[in-house]
């Protein structure tokens, strides 16, 4: 026996059919407003000069400066680049060399965290009395 076809079922139980929505009209307006919108958009045709630099430019070794890490300990001992001070008049005799280059070394110091803060003022102090430009704290 021949089973009925479901639009053959459906006919004879009233079922209405099923609206079938088209979609290319649909693409076809999405696709025209697609284009004027490319169309109506400007390019972007303006040239931003940002200043690359063009090859390579290696700075004068000359130009860099030399660093001097200045240590002062938790008891006011002081160490310029690892070598104990043993007298404060080495500190000086360091600075007034330093001060003396052409292209001065930048003075880098160390303060411990348990150090006395008259100590490490007196040294930048000194540093600064001997005319030193690059004076810094570090950690």
């Amino acid at each position: 026996m021949n089973e009925p076809t479901l639009l053959e079922r459906g006919a004879r139980e009233n079922w209405a059919p099923i609206a079938r929505l088209e979609v290319g009209p649909m693409l076809g307006a999405l696709l025209a407003l697609v284009s004027a919108l490319l169309i109506a958009v400007p390019h972007r045709t303006v040239v931003i000069d940002i200043g690359m630099v063009r090859g390579c430019i290696l700075p004068n070794l000359r130009d860099i400066p030399q660093i001097v890490v200045l240590e002062v300990d938790f008891d006011g001992t002081l160490s310029w680049d690892g070598a104990t001070l043993r007298k404060r008049q080495d500190l000086t005799t360091r600075l007034k060399a330093v001060a003396a280059q052409e292209n001065q070394a930048e003075l880098h110091v160390r303060a411990n965290p348990l150090a006395p803060y008259p100590a490490v003022a007196a040294v930048l102090a000194e540093a600064q009395d001997h005319g030193l430009q690059k004076i810094g704290l570090i950690n």
